[in-house]
């Protein structure tokens, strides 16, 4: 069919054509594309398929220009029961994902079963969990996560370093929030909680 969506990679003059609306994806054909983020040799894009799904995939940039299905509605996902992806979504509302230099791509996700979920994956479509609701917060008193987020809308101010570390948002068991991060092979630290003792003055956070 027509055409009527495209993504792009180059310089003024030197443009290649990523993926459009007419090429065939592994699960079948393109209706809408959206979001691209470019990592160190892929881009991450977001796509409608056939049947109205919603996907994020990556492309190759290398020889190969493989695409890969990162994740689906519908799809079920590892370590939660057999619960599926519903949506790239917090409370606040539907969110992009973002992109490193190591091409790992970090997106937030609402589950079947209810769960909110922060989740990775590495350009081969292999997911792993960053944090979940329920989880346990590295905080005194051992509470749990209620609310996960990412700070911002805006995809210039990326969670993800090329590292592969994590920083987002989370509402507690306890009604408190805070900025937490997350370390691959490390787990989950604090940085700072409301009511915590702001450094140099004594005085203590409201508002994060």
């Amino acid at each position: 069919g027509t055409a009527n969506f495209v993504v792009f990679l180059g310089t003024p003059g030197n443009l290649q054509a990523l993926m459009s609306a007419a090429d065939t994806l592994p699960t079948g054909a393109r209706v809408r594309l959206s979001l691209p983020a470019l990592g160190n040799t892929s881009v991450a894009f977001a796509a409608n398929l056939t049947g109205g799904q919603t996907a994020i995939f990556a492309k190759n940039l290398n020889n190969s220009g493989t695409t890969t299905r990162i994740v689906s509605e519908g799809d079920a996902i590892t370590g939660f029961g057999g619960a599926t992806f519903v949506q790239m979504a917090t409370p606040t509302g539907v969110k992009p994902f973002y992109v490193n230099q190591s091409n790992q791509i970090v997106f937030p996700a609402f589950l079947s079963n209810g769960v909110q979920a922060i989740l990775v994956s590495d350009s081969t479509g292999t997911l792993s969990k960053v944090v979940a609701t329920g989880d346990t917060a590295p905080v005194t008193g051992g509470p749990t996560f209620t609310s996960l987020d990412f700070s911002s809308n805006a995809t210039d101010l990326s969670p993800i370093n090329n590292s592969g570390q994590v920083g987002f948002y989370g509402t507690l068991s306890t009604g408190v929030s805070g900025i937490f991060l997350y370390t691959p092979g490390v787990g989950l630290a604090k940085i700072a909680l409301t009511g915590d003792t702001v450094p140099e003055g004594g005085a203590t956070f409201t508002n994060l």
